[in-house]
């Protein structure tokens, strides 16, 4: 049988042992705690850098935004230069259509008087065709008696 040093001697190579056991995973347990650790500062930096890029990005948006508030102001005055231009081009038309009647009558007049005239003309030229007999038969009798 065993005496109790024994058995405390025992006792205390079985602690020691598991303590060295313990050691050994508290060893491991540091180095993936270091790897962590590093793992983490790792992140830490992509982190870092995402929020760099964010920071850029935000940037970027921003200038976007005034951009596109300058092309909105453009739009804007585009259209309302065009909204002016529809109305001087309907002021146009509505100038030429007036213009084209006005013409139009003065060229009804016109040809209204072109046809009297041409009428008066034939009614004179078949009254000169009429009497142009007569002109030459007193003219050729005017000669006569002058000669005479």
């Amino acid at each position: 049988m065993m005496n109790n040093e024994e058995k405390i001697l025992q006792l205390l190579e079985q602690m020691n042992g598991h303590i060295g056991q313990m050691d050994g995973r508290i060893g491991r347990l540091e180095g993936s705690i270091e790897r962590l650790d590093g793992r983490v500062e790792q992140m830490d930096g992509r982190f870092e850098q995402m929020d760099r890029r964010f920071e850029q990005m935000d940037r970027r948006f921003e200038q976007m935004d005034g951009r596109f508030e300058q092309m909105d102001g453009r739009i804007g005055v585009l259209e309302q230069g065009q909204a002016e231009m529809r109305k001087d081009i309907n002021k146009l038309n509505q100038t030429v259509a007036a213009i084209e009647v006005g013409h139009g009558k003065k060229l009804d007049a016109l040809y209204d008087g072109y046809v009297d005239a041409s009428r008066k003309i034939d009614t004179l030229q078949a009254t000169v065709d009429e009497i142009a007999p007569t002109v030459v038969a007193l003219d050729v009798l005017q000669q006569m008696r002058g000669t005479k």
